[in-house]
């Protein structure tokens, strides 16, 4: 199992039988999160907000701070080329995610993390320890694999990279519960989460494979303490489609297709004519310049058409419609989602009936919801400053 020990976490082998299936689990954030470990991290990394990292891979004695079990010489093991693109891959990878750059460096002292295989880690109390993630003397964390139990298993020894590497960015296991949020109210590692579920379980997959990434559940949680790196795109016309966690996605020019997924995505079209679609999550939409279509998805999304004429859908969700210039079209303003207007407190509206709709005038131009009844729309419940 991991315990917490000294500041030191450590990763066991995982038992063969597993007892409860618990694959497919929404994990909040929180749950995956230790505050101590982010805080951590977050001062290691205030000044120039880089995480710094070292992989020693020469291998050989090597002298390791050892955080809470006291400094010591270790013989470790050179880190293989294959092995070092492999994490090095990883790290690029979430950089394009998080909105925490990441450099590598070429010595332990300069760095916030530093990674050795060991050739063995003993902390006592028995038990196959296979990795240890702790905090060193001097600010940053110290990551050690177990090399000689994982040499012929490289799926297996990805893994524990990328768990001991989850621990440095503030991520705990599914059933730790001294914070009071485990996974389900689950504490016992072998009856917790799946590796599907997160990179932090102890468990064997469920699938039969090992993931070498962090799962959606864990890039949720790595979002909320790191935020989502934002993607500016040029003035080409874009399509780009989001992914499972929040996206940042800021179009130029062109008529671009922007959509994000799942996750509290921030759209915005820019210029240009653009599509702008918010998926699944509470969104921020903004059209931008131009004459933009704007979906908002599930969710209770925050949607403003921006200048131009645009047609809008909150889609399914109590929404917020910010009233802005032009000539706009909401095809679905719900009154029984709540379904709201915003509206800068210093302008002045008015409400029209124009045949089957309801209009909203103000001197930035008029706003039009398709099938609403101003004998339904109590103005003070509906329009709300912001």
């Amino acid at each position: 199992m991991l315990c917490d020990q000294a500041r030191g976490q450590r990763f066991v082998a995982g038992e063969l039988n597993d007892r409860k299936a618990l694959y497919g689990l929404s994990i909040a954030p929180a749950e995956l999160l230790d505050n101590d470990s982010v805080a951590y991290t977050q001062w290691s990394t205030a000044t120039d907000g880089v995480l710094d990292y070292y992989l020693h891979t020469l291998g050989g004695e090597v002298v390791v701070y050892g955080g809470g079990f006291g400094e010591q010489t270790i013989q470790s093991v050179a880190i293989s080329q294959a092995d070092q693109n492999y994490f090095n891959a990883m790290v690029q990878r979430l950089d394009s995610i998080l909105d925490l750059d990441f450099r590598q460096v070429g010595n332990a002292d300069s760095a916030d993390v530093d990674l050795y295989y060991d050739t063995v880690i003993d902390v006592g109390g028995g038990g196959n320890t296979l990795g240890l993630a702790t905090t060193s003397g001097r600010g940053g964390w110290e990551l050690f694999v177990n090399y000689p139990e994982v040499e012929f298993d490289e799926a297996y020894r990805r893994y524990v990279l990328v768990h001991e590497f989850g621990h440095s960015l503030g991520l705990e296991h599914p059933f730790e519960a001294g914070d009071g949020d485990a996974v389900k109210g689950i504490t016992d590692p072998w009856l917790s989460a799946y590796p599907e579920d997160t990179v932090m379980a102890y468990r064997n997959p469920s699938s039969g494979t090992w993931p070498d990434f962090f799962t959606t559940n864990d890039l949720n949680a790595l979002i909320a303490v790191w935020g989502a790196e934002t993607r500016l795109f040029g003035d080409d016309r874009d399509f780009v489609m989001g992914a499972a966690y929040r996206d940042i996605f800021l179009g130029a020019g062109g008529d671009d297709e922007l959509r994000g997924r799942k996750g509290a995505d921030r759209v915005e079209g820019g210029l240009g004519n653009d599509q702008v679609m918010g998926g699944d999550g509470a969104d921020n939409l903004l059209g931008g310049a131009g004459d933009d279509a704007i979906f908002g998805g599930f969710g209770h999304d925050t949607i403003n058409g921006g200048s131009g004429t645009d047609r809008i859908r909150g889609g399914y969700g109590g929404d917020l419609f910010l009233i802005s210039s032009g000539q706009d079209v909401i095809e679905d303003f719900r009154l029984t989602e709540n379904d709201r207007l915003g509206l800068r407190s210093w302008i002045d509206f008015e409400l029209q009936q124009q045949g089957n709709d309801l209009q909203v005038i103000t001197s930035l131009g008029t706003t039009t919801l398709w099938g609403v009844d101003l004998g339904s729309f109590l103005a003070q419940d509906r329009v709300i400053t912001v």
